[in-house]
């Protein structure tokens, strides 16, 4: 399927905050609502090519710890035992580095899962975000740090962005 476009993506942010969001099979789920603008009204968002600044920790779900889950009117989803994961420590964190992750969004600096986030979260928002392989390391994985086609769970700060 095709990705949203950013004005769509922004639409559903704003009138789904704070629930589950979805799109692509990335679930973004909001822990802590982002900055409203004095000047709008609005959520601020960054603009398409803004230089962005993140906070994250990520774990990862190896394939074989996804469980088929077809309670939900015979729709495979895949169930995860969240709870059981976050006890882990995670595999990446910037800020067990004490350093944000700047990147430009749009040139591929990122996973795909990590820029959809960003497109659809807002300044200052936190949010776990959980991104299907295709949209994280793939079917290779990151070796050896991640499986082959694992599921990642990330707990991202959107901390601010400049515009180009």
């Amino acid at each position: 399927g095709t990705l949203p476009s950013q004005q769509q993506q922004q639409q559903q942010h704003q009138s789904q905050l704070p629930s589950e969001k979805k799109g692509s099979g990335i679930l973004i789920r909001t822990l802590k609502r982002g900055r409203v603008s004095s000047k709008t009204g609005t959520y601020t968002h960054a603009p398409p090519r803004a230089t962005v600044a993140i906070h994250y920790e990520a774990w990862c779900i190896p394939f074989a710890d996804v469980t088929p889950d077809t309670e939900n009117d015979g729709i495979v989803k895949h169930a995860i035992d969240m709870e059981r994961i976050l006890k882990q420590p995670p595999f990446d964190s910037s800020i067990a580095r004490n350093q944000p992750l700047v990147f430009e969004m749009g040139m591929g600096q990122v996973i795909d899962g990590i820029e959809v986030a960003i497109t659809n979260m807002c300044v200052e928002e936190k949010a776990e975000v959980t991104i299907p392989y295709a949209f994280g390391y793939g079917v290779q994985g990151y070796p050896p740090v991640v499986p082959p086609r694992s599921t990642l769970v990330f707990h991202i700060q959107f901390i601010s962005y400049l515009s180009i």
